[in-house]
């Protein structure tokens, strides 16, 4: 019991040293996402503007850049060590998911992404997935965490990490990957507790 909870307090003091140290970068994120924000709403068709979670192409004046949430995904020793109880395997990706808001509300995201370099908006989409992690942020995370995404790219799968406590939350296509119920009732796991179920979903498969 004491050894867990020394390793989930290293994990939380890692990550939150982390998120400190990226504010600089989301700042630069959330400026980039903004000044190309008119231009790739814009990119989107005409008549299609609900696939894109717009009611109409009048909201895009009132479209804003919201929060931005960063890409973190395992480390090549998670999927070559046999035991990974009390170990921490996440990394930071040069990309970022930024929400593009109306009134307050999540539409769609941007994607923000390090080429050469420097950060770009490479692309535009995602409307469910924009309201999925609104929605799951208003149940578990508090005003001051920090947005995070573990994206497991093996299984297509993808949590949102509260940084406040370290709970992975499974998304829609989590649930989908370890055969969830797919409901509003959304399990929370421990940092550990998800990265061993990943674990042993993907069996000794290396990838």
């Amino acid at each position: 019991m004491k050894i867990k909870l020394c390793t989930s307090i290293i994990i939380f003091l890692l990550f939150s040293s982390t998120c400190f140290a990226q504010s600089d970068i989301v700042k630069t994120i959330s400026a980039v996402a903004d000044s190309s924000l008119t231009s790739y709403l814009q990119v989107i068709p005409s008549g299609q503007e609900s696939f894109y979670g717009f009611n109409s192409r009048e909201e895009f004046v009132l479209a804003k850049v919201g929060k931005p949430y960063q890409i973190f995904t395992f480390s090549k020793e998670f999927f070559t060590d046999s035991n990974v109880s009390n170990k921490n395997y996440l990394i930071a990706t040069n990309e970022f998911r930024v929400a593009v808001t109306v009134n307050g509300e999540n539409r769609i995201l941007l994607t923000v992404g390090n080429m050469n370099g420097k950060w770009q908006v490479v692309g535009i989409g995602a409307a469910f997935f924009a309201k999925e992690l609104a929605g799951y942020e208003k149940i578990y995370a508090t005003p001051n965490d920090e947005g995070m995404i573990l994206r497991v790219y093996q299984l297509k799968s993808d949590f949102y990490i509260t940084t406040s406590d370290m709970k992975a939350i499974p998304l829609g296509s989590a649930k989908l990957a370890f055969g969830m119920n797919n409901s509003t009732d959304t399990p929370s796991y421990s940092l550990q507790q998800v990265t061993s179920l990943i674990k042993d979903k993907l069996g000794n498969n290396k990838y």
